[in-house]
């Protein structure tokens, strides 16, 4: 605080104003230090994960504590998001591994997507093949459990 020549008041008024002033930053400065503290310990409470996805096991109780470093959940990501289907022979001579494919979702509104073969395998019996197709870019609300049809070329299904 800066004063003028002149001013008529006192220097004890002057002292009490500069204690006072000197009183509220401290008072500033303790209440900033106890925000910075509480938000540290907050940022310590918090989990995230690596990716953006669906919780879909949570595995320590409320209430429990848990160590760094600890998984604590798992993630079903975007790419977690795959259509299973088992094919015939003649369906299974349509498609390879990395082949991109459409899938029907059963949304409110059915939509069409493209997917990508992960993977084609043979069953032990029945000549049956499964196909795990990964969904590029589902549109949001697509969840694991939700049903859908792979669209194999070629089929009449």
């Amino acid at each position: 605080m800066r004063l003028k020549r002149g001013d008529s008041t006192s220097d004890a008024a002057i002292d009490r104003l500069r204690a006072a002033q000197a009183s509220a930053k401290a008072a500033v400065d303790g209440a900033q230090a106890l925000l910075d503290d509480a938000r540290e310990r907050l940022e310590r409470c918090s989990v995230k994960a690596p990716e953006s996805g669906l919780v879909s096991e949570l595995w320590p109780e409320a209430g429990e504590t848990v160590a760094v470093g600890t998984p604590i959940a798992r993630v079903l990501t975007v790419q977690d998001l795959v259509a299973e289907a088992f094919l015939s022979p003649d369906e299974v001579v349509r498609v390879k591994r990395g082949q991109e494919i459409r899938v029907a979702i059963d949304l409110p509104e059915p939509t069409t997507i493209t997917g990508r073969v992960r993977e084609v395998a043979g069953a032990a019996t029945n000549r049956v093949y499964r196909i795990r197709v990964a969904l590029i870019k589902p549109p949001p609300g697509v969840l694991a459990g939700f049903s859908a049809r792979i669209l194999i070329p070629g089929s009449k299904r």
